[in-house]
């Protein structure tokens, strides 16, 4: 949280001999940020899926891990989950384990994709299948409970359509795309709908904010204000085609009132679907055209 580590993940070496299907794809690493000649060292996980640091505590990692795989998309996830806290040599000084290894649900194969929220005392996971929240106040005995689920979608390839997760500033909220009922008579897992929701962080409520917003939609918060913050999002131009339909920028109050498009002008080639980023100000957004 402090800004005095860098947290990436390293493959092997160019150079060397191609290995067998069975070597680790990737390793985890960190540099120091603030020495003069910073030196880079491994924290010794490979094939890590998903890292990222605690928003509270220093030197603290959560991250998740799979296994090398010959077929696409390269690996066979564990869908598991890892606190590691290390020292200011690299050494690890504590190993908690959040989540056993598991079939991690529909398509669990390719993974669940998780996200802190702002206290650190919990973590958002997503599934092709399901969205939940795991309570990590106690290590030595976190919960897991399961806010949604939907029918996964069949996407027919070697790819799997898993929700993007966003943390309100208080941590109150997590807002997501879901995947909604059939439009006519297909199945539900061929249902073209997406709607961007709100899930209640103690699950007391659910509500759809915007209809049809597109798989792609990705809500990004403002952290400028923890009580009145703005979401921006992706809408979808082709919302029944959202896959591969532009998309434009749009921006709407928390509670998915006063929606405005922002860009581009109506008329105009809508972007495609990239990360959006706020500004720390909450002014400006950064986009990729």
């Amino acid at each position: 949280s402090s800004g005095d580590y860098l947290l990436y993940t390293r493959t092997h070496n160019p150079k060397d001999e191609k290995s067998d299907s069975n070597e680790a794809f990737n390793e985890l690493w960190v540099v120091p940020t603030t020495a003069n000649q910073p030196v880079p060292f491994s924290l010794h996980y490979e094939n890590v899926l998903w890292a990222a640091w605690s928003p509270q505590e220093e030197r603290t990692v959560a991250l998740s891990t799979g296994e090398p795989r010959n077929t696409m998309p390269g690996w066979q996830a564990n869908n598991d989950l890892r606190l590691v806290v290390f020292d200011e040599e690299g050494n690890i000084q504590s190993e908690t384990i959040l989540l056993e290894p598991s079939a991690g649900g529909s398509y669990g194969w390719y993974g669940m994709r998780f996200t802190w929220a702002p206290g650190g005392q919990h973590l958002a996971y997503a599934q092709a299948d399901a969205i939940g929240i795991i309570d990590i106040s106690n290590t030595d005995q976190t919960t897991q409970q399961q806010l949604t689920t939907f029918a996964h979608l069949q996407t027919w390839d070697d790819w799997v359509w898993i929700p993007s997760m966003a943390w309100s500033p208080d941590g109150q909220f997590l807002y997501t795309i879901t995947h909604g009922a059939p439009v006519g008579l297909e199945q539900p897992e061929d249902s073209p709908v997406f709607d961007l929701s709100a899930i209640a962080q103690d699950d007391s409520f659910q509500v759809t904010l915007v209809e049809r917003s597109g798989m792609w939609a990705s809500p990004v918060i403002s952290a400028s204000s923890k009580i009145n913050y703005r979401i921006a999002f992706l809408q979808a131009l082709d919302p029944l085609h959202s896959v591969s339909s532009r998309y434009q920028l749009t921006l709407m109050d928390q509670d998915g009132s006063n929606t405005i498009p922002i860009f581009p002008p109506e008329g105009e080639t809508g972007i495609k679907p990239r990360t959006i980023a706020w500004s720390p100000s909450g002014y400006q957004i950064a986009l990729v055209h």
